[in-house]
């Protein structure tokens, strides 16, 4: 298996702006290193693109329990006033596209309290296998795991299926991703670290007992999901306004399926009461001048 990584990796025991005690960097096959990059220690933010439903039967299978879960592809949140944020892994240019989250019942079981959860994490750099036969090419992708209560679990899988979820997030803090130094809580580049099996070697000083942080442990995890619905009287208001004015005008109601404008009661009646108190002045008037004819 070899890995796709263009770039090999420095520990660099003197950082940038001393605000850390040590930094990684990315060398070049010419020799250029790049910009310090710190473990990123605040929260990081994905919206869900696509979610689906999974499930799997096994029978007497050594290497599959079967199950259900959840996958959910995911995408960075635009919190940067310049658009997304890009991951990519340490060694590499390449923004990572795949991301994803799957989430999974915790076994109902009395060995699993009805609070208990877990979130773990876990990424590969792109790779080759060079089996003849049955090679390919794997892109770069991180994969967040996240298990729940089976009431929930069940929850969000009956709001999956009737569809009627309207938008989804995952947010979480991680270990393994790493960043220049920013004075904001977010930044516009992560870099990501596998495990030591996977290709990102680090040369660390002999007398350094550094543990690198490296992808896996997740915490503060939180997936939700929102339903925006608009209340009936809103649109059948907004229904209403869809005809315009001209539109109105212009068919004079002649021929037309549109029903004829009803008067406002809050006007029609005051408009009666002056309409026949008009009619009685007239009425004395025409007799007043009646009667000056007469005697005239």
């Amino acid at each position: 298996m070899d890995y796709n990584l263009e770039r090999k990796l420095r520990f660099n025991a003197k950082t940038e702006t001393g605000l850390y005690p040590w930094a990684i960097r990315e060398v070049s096959e010419d020799g250029k290193e790049g910009r310090d990059k710190i473990p990123w220690t605040f929260s990081h933010s994905f919206v869900a693109t696509e979610l689906s439903l999974h499930e799997r039967s096994a029978v007497e299978s050594k290497f599959d329990d079967g199950g259900s879960w959840i996958r959910a592809a995911l995408e960075p949140e635009s919190v940067r006033r310049y658009g997304k944020p890009k991951y990519s892994m340490f060694g590499t240019s390449r923004p990572i596209e795949d991301i994803f989250l799957v989430i999974r019942p915790i076994a109902d079981n009395a060995e699993a309290d009805v609070g208990a959860r877990a979130a773990s994490a876990s990424a590969w750099p792109s790779r080759t296998d060079t089996d003849p036969m049955w090679g390919q090419e794997f892109s770069d992708m991180i994969q967040f795991d996240l298990a729940v209560p089976k009431a929930e679990f069940d929850l969000i899988s009956q709001r999956i299926a009737a569809d009627q979820i309207g938008a989804a997030r995952f947010d979480c803090h991680a270990r393994g991703f790493y960043a220049e130094w920013t004075p904001d809580i977010d930044a516009d580049e992560y870099k990501v670290l596998c495990s030591e099996q996977r290709g990102q070697d680090i040369e660390m000083p002999e007398d350094s007992d550094i543990d690198l942080p490296r992808v896996g442990k997740v915490w503060d995890a939180t997936f939700s999901i929102s339903k925006a619905v608009k209340p009936h009287s809103i649109i059948e208001r907004m229904q209403k306004e869809v005809v315009s004015e001209d539109e109105v005008y212009d068919s004079d109601w002649g021929g037309s399926d549109l029903p004829a404008p009803t008067p406002d009661p809050r006007w029609v009646a005051p408009f009666y009461k002056e309409l026949k108190d008009l009619k009685m002045l007239v009425g004395a008037m025409i007799v007043l001048l009646m009667l000056i004819l007469f005697f005239a």
